[in-house]
């Protein structure tokens, strides 16, 4: 199943290959998505946007392959314009907690 944040189906499909190292995975994925709004905070402010660019598409890329449709979605849409917006870091931020909620869940 797809929500607007995940899909369940690519999640229960990666659980079912990697079994009891699925919420190691989780769990990398979320200390890295962590470090990577850290590291967005601090470009943001610098405006550095190439370097937020960089990010995002990394961000896109774990959270595409994970099955976390929501925040890929966003990063993408992000990536995309010519101008960053200032509050991408409180969208993405709430769309994280979201995801953080949904996977303890799992």
């Amino acid at each position: 199943m797809v929500s607007e944040h995940i899909d369940t189906d690519t999640l229960s499909e990666l659980k079912g290959i990697m079994g009891e190292e699925f919420p190691i995975l989780i769990e990398a994925y979320i200390d890295d998505t962590k470090k990577s709004l850290q590291q967005l905070n601090t470009l943001v402010q610098e405006q550095k946007w190439q370097e937020v660019k960089k990010i995002l598409h990394t961000l896109k890329g774990s959270s595409s392959n994970l099955g976390i449709v929501g925040l890929a979605t966003l990063c993408n849409q992000f990536y995309q314009k010519e101008n960053i917006e200032d509050n991408i870091l409180i969208i993405l931020q709430e769309e994280f907690q979201i995801v953080q909620d949904m996977c303890k869940n799992i």
